[in-house]
């Protein structure tokens, strides 16, 4: 019996995290962890990406959309967004402290950019979208 009571709690703690981190998916608002919701807050962070090939979020470009954290919101228009095939490409274009400002060096930036979104990783997803706002 406690064993069906505990795994009640945690899968409702699953769904609670779920839902607070974007598990309801609202056209126009995009999840951000808790370091990149403060940069965008706080304004160094200009540039987010998302992973794939999702032609919905081209659609957002002139307009408004929202980030969000938990309970916490932010409005930004976006400016315009570019289909990268490859972080290599990204790099080349785009200045990856604007992406990941926590860093102290672009060097540093770029390159847990490259862990994070690996080459087959960036393939199978079916390439990069850069939302610059």
């Amino acid at each position: 019996m406690w064993f069906v009571i505990i795994m009640v709690i945690i899968l409702i703690g699953a769904l609670y995290e779920t839902y607070a981190q974007g598990g309801k998916n609202t056209p126009g608002e995009f999840y951000l962890g808790d370091v990149w919701f403060q940069a965008v807050k706080s304004g160094t962070k200009t540039v987010d990406i998302r992973a794939g090939n999702n032609t919905m979020v081209l659609e957002y470009e002139g307009k408004e959309i929202t980030f969000f954290h938990k309970k916490d919101k932010i409005k930004v228009k976006v400016k315009k967004i570019v289909k990268y095939d490859s972080v290599a490409d990204l790099i080349k274009k785009e200045n990856a402290l604007h992406i990941s400002p926590q860093f102290s060096t672009k060097e540093e930036a770029e390159k847990n950019l490259k862990e994070f979104y690996t080459s087959e990783k960036v393939k199978d997803m079916g390439g990069l979208l850069a939302i610059h706002f």
